[in-house]
């Protein structure tokens, strides 16, 4: 029997991948072309590596574990933490880390320093003990029986590259094919009762964003209050007291503090003001409603131009819809038309043919000095067609169709992987992870 998988609910995702990719946004505008490309060439390594190292998991480990892949936590407001791997074990929770990394690292005698020529890349060993820091900030704040998982909490890493020396804890890097072996227990005993373990990956898989201002009002003493003073007579301020209360405010009773001169308190919770706001405009509306309440001869005045208006209206509709009718028949006839001219078009037009699929691709078009298009999750069903007159047709799913007209006769384009289909001439090429040019005049790929 294989090991269970539970999947996360996908709103924190959402919201996570969300910011990601506005950050990701704001750095390639500072990025080279070639820095784009590697950037992206780095996160199809880095889910290639995840996804190899899930199948190991799956294959190897006991079946009382629970495996949770890609989860996301908001630890603290606007500050997440994404997990490549958690495994939940009687002996043990597991948070494992994988690098798909092909260059060599040095080891210090007790792991604590990691060495390498690619000295860009983040120390592994520092993010294992980030991690597990902050996973248990998250549990601390989230599950009740906290104090039941945390003293068998370990971190690990595997890395899909080569160490050189591993003195020391020789658990701190684990190769796919030996990671049941290389995951020790704390214990020959369990140390998690079943029925925990279950309440746990339920409540990971539950998780949401946090409530910033519960979140804040929950880790420190706050009071957010302030004094408003009005120069006015009493019947003056408790207007103005009602008009805050109708906001949702909190208010105190009004205090004299000299001649026409008072005061009250106005107890400002964010959260309740947010919650409020709906009974705030119901109150509101029913306040209108008993203010302006309309004479009863109005309201006959009101329904009886009702009634002519819709008579007007159902009078014109049943005059102008024979007339419509012809005229629908007639455009839709039309369309037919030229929606037929338009594809015996295409189809003498059409030079070459990306289509996707398979899940989603990685596609990269340039045109001289400019990109064309770079997305390395294409979805299934994307297809781009160059036409015979120098323009590119990028049709996305969900997306609204993109016509591009090229400065040059050469086009540099790359795929990913054999998840696209390109077709030229009636004839099928794979040109997967290099990049090619295409060119107009002579209608053939060039290596």
């Amino acid at each position: 029997m294989f090991p269970r998988t539970i999947r996360q609910n996908k709103k924190i995702k959402q919201l996570f991948y969300s910011q990601l990719s506005i950050s990701n946004a704001k750095k390639q505008k500072t990025m080279s072309d070639d820095d784009i490309m590697k950037m992206n060439a780095n996160i199809k390594k880095g889910e290639l590596g995840e996804k190899k190292s899930r199948r190991e998991l799956k294959l190897f480990l006991p079946k009382d574990c629970i495996i949770m892949n890609d989860v996301v936590l908001e630890i603290t407001p606007n500050h997440f933490n994404q997990f490549d791997h958690l495994i939940l074990s009687p002996k043990g929770i597991y948070i494992v880390d994988t690098k798909n990394w092909n260059f060599e690292w040095e080891l210090s005698n007790n792991n604590s320093e990691w060495t390498s020529e690619q000295t860009n890349v983040r120390n592994p060993n520092t993010q294992k003990i980030y991690h597990k820091k902050n996973f248990i900030l998250w549990l601390e704040d989230h599950f009740k029986e906290y104090d039941k998982v945390t003293p068998f909490i370990n971190s690990k890493i595997i890395l899909l590259g080569k160490v050189n020396k591993n003195y020391g804890d020789e658990d701190t890097v684990i190769k796919p094919k030996h990671i049941a072996d290389k995951i020790k227990v704390f214990a020959a005993k369990r140390n998690i009762p079943q029925d925990t373990l279950i309440r746990l990956a339920d409540c990971i898989k539950n998780a949401k964003p946090l409530n910033h201002w519960e979140w804040i009002f929950n880790h420190y003493e706050i009071k957010d209050e302030r004094k408003i003073f009005v120069d006015a007579s009493f019947d003056e301020t408790l207007k103005i007291k009602s008009i805050y209360e109708d906001k949702g405010f909190q208010t105190t009773k009004i205090k004299k503090y000299g001649y026409n001169k008072y005061c009250f308190e106005v107890t400002n919770h964010i959260e309740l003001l947010e919650d409020n706001i709906s009974l705030a405009k119901k109150l509101q509306n029913i306040r209108t409603q008993k203010n302006e309440r309309i004479p009863y001869h109005l309201k006959c005045i009101k329904t009886v131009c009702l009634f002519l208006i819709i008579g007007y209206l159902l009078n014109t509709a049943l005059i102008q819809f024979p007339i419509l009718v012809d005229k629908i028949n007639i455009s839709n006839a039309s369309k037919a038309n030229i929606i037929a001219d338009n594809v015996s078009t295409n189809k003498i037009n059409e030079r070459i043919k990306f289509t996707v699929n398979k899940n989603i691709s990685y596609i990269f078009i340039k045109d001289g000095e400019t990109i064309v298009f770079n997305n390395a999750k294409t979805k299934k069903g994307t297809e781009i067609t160059f036409l015979d007159n120098k323009t590119i047709i990028i049709n996305e799913i969900e997306k609204e169709p993109i016509k591009y007209t090229c400065d040059n006769d050469i086009i540099k384009f790359e795929v990913g992987n054999n998840h696209t289909k390109i077709i030229l001439n009636d004839k099928e090429y794979n040109v997967r992870s290099k990049i090619v040019k295409y060119s107009f005049s002579e209608n053939k790929i060039i290596d």
